[in-house]
C-alpha cells in the first residue's frame, strides 16, 4: 500500500505541474529522472542495511543495530558527496543526456532544480536508510501511515497552490520537497531515537 500510493503521488505531481505546461514538465521530468538514477545507489544501501539489521536482530544481538547504521550513514554519506560535487560543478553535462542542447531556457531552468536536488539527497539519504532499519524491526505500520499520508500535503496540496493557483515558479516546487524531505527525515529519526522498534516481535 506504502509503495502504491507513493508511486501515485508522485504521477498526480507530474501531473500538476504538466498543467503549468510543457517547458515546465520538461524540466521537471529530466530533473526528477538525474535524481531517480541517484537514489537508486542510495536504496541499494538502505536495502542492505535493512537486511544486515534483520539478521542481527533475529540472532537476538539488537544491540549492534546502532553500529550499522552509522556504517550505512557513513557510506551514504560518502555517496553524497560524490552527488553533491557533480550535480553543482556538472549539471550541464548531466541534463545534456536528455536535452541536445539546442534548448539553452531548459538547460539553464533545470540547473537551479538539479542543485536543489543535490541537497534534498542529503536528506533522503538518511531518511531511506533509517527507515529500512525500522522496517527490518518490523515498524512498519507507523512508516505505512506517515507515507501515505504527509505526501498528500506536499505531492498534491501544496503544489496545486503554488503551480495552478498561485502561478509560481516550479522552483518553489523544489523547495517544497527539500521540506518535504527534511519533514520525513525528522519522522523516522525521532522515531528511531525514541526505540518503539525494539518492542516489536518479529519472529
Amino acid at each position: 500500500m506504502q509503495t502504491f500510493v507513493g508511486t501515485g503521488y508522485f504521477t498526480l505531481l507530474l501531473l500538476i505541474i504538466g498543467m503549468t505546461g510543457k517547458f515546465n514538465l520538461s524540466c521537471a521530468n529530466i530533473a526528477f529522472t538525474i535524481e531517480s538514477m541517484s537514489v537508486w545507489t542510495v536504496q541499494g544501501i538502505g536495502i542492505a542495511v535493512g537486511i544486515i539489521v534483520g539478521n542481527e536482530i533475529g540472532a537476538r544481538r539488537i544491540n549492534n543495530t546502532e553500529k550499522i547504521l552509522k556504517k550505512g550513514l557513513t557510506l551514504g554519506f560518502l555517496f553524497n558527496i560524490i552527488l553533491i560535487i557533480v550535480f553543482n560543478l556538472f549539471p550541464d553535462v548531466l541534463i545534456s543526456l536528455f536535452n541536445s542542447g539546442s534548448n539553452k531556457k531548459i538547460l539553464a531552468y533545470t540547473i537551479p532544480l538539479i542543485k536543489i536536488t543535490s541537497i534534498w539527497l542529503v536528506f533522503d539519504t538518511i531518511q531511506i536508510i533509517i527507515r529500512n532499519v525500522l522496517q527490518a524491526a518490523g515498524d512498519t505500520v507507523f512508516l505505512m501511515i506517515i507515507f501515505m499520508t504527509v505526501p498528500f500535503v506536499f505531492y498534491l496540496a501544496v503544489p496545486y497552490i503554488i503551480c495552478v493557483i498561485s502561478g509560481l515558479s516550479i522552483y518553489w516546487i523544489w523547495i517544497n520537497l527539500l521540506i518535504f524531505t527534511f519533514f520525513m527525515l525528522s519522522l523516522v529519526s525521532i522515531r528511531f531515537v525514541k526505540g518503539n522498534w525494539k518492542t516489536i516481535q518479529v519472529i
